[in-house]
């Protein structure tokens, strides 16, 4: 009998699901990490495993962005960046189908963790319609 691809697409995904997660486990955790440079940003995310013998960490998935061809300031090409990560973790979180005791994210920005903080100024649209992305799927204290 032949299997549609969806779900072929489902018997991996679960089989993937109980590779990771099998055996006792007490918590997972997702972290995500965004970076930026001159000509591109992009996110990485892990998951960590907290079992019997000892926690575990794996590479989930990457997502890059190139720059535009346009000068872009690097404050821009950081927030870009924190949008990349946070849909990589709506991604990863809708196909991974795990409740995540925690999710966190990190950058080395100091600018785009003030913007994400500061909730009393009005930005330019750029940046505006980048954290309204940001704060829709993620709270400020990850």
């Amino acid at each position: 009998m032949d299997t549609s691809p969806t779900e072929a697409a489902n018997d991996i995904h679960s089989s993937m699901a109980r590779h990771l997660l099998g055996g006792r486990w007490f918590g997972t955790a997702l972290f995500q990490r965004c970076e930026r440079s001159w000509v591109r940003c992009g996110a990485v995310c892990y998951l960590r495993i907290a079992n019997d013998s000892r926690p575990r960490c794996y590479f989930l998935r990457g997502k890059s962005r190139v720059a535009s061809l346009k000068v872009v300031t690097v404050p821009r090409l950081e927030v870009s960046a924190a949008v990349v990560c946070v849909q990589l973790s709506k991604l990863v979180t809708y196909e991974m189908e795990i409740n995540f005791t925690t999710i966190t994210f990190s950058t080395d920005s100091v600018t785009v963790l003030q913007y994400i903080r500061n909730t009393t100024r009005r930005f330019n649209v750029f940046v505006a319609n980048r954290l309204t992305v940001i704060h829709s799927a993620s709270k400020v204290c990850q």
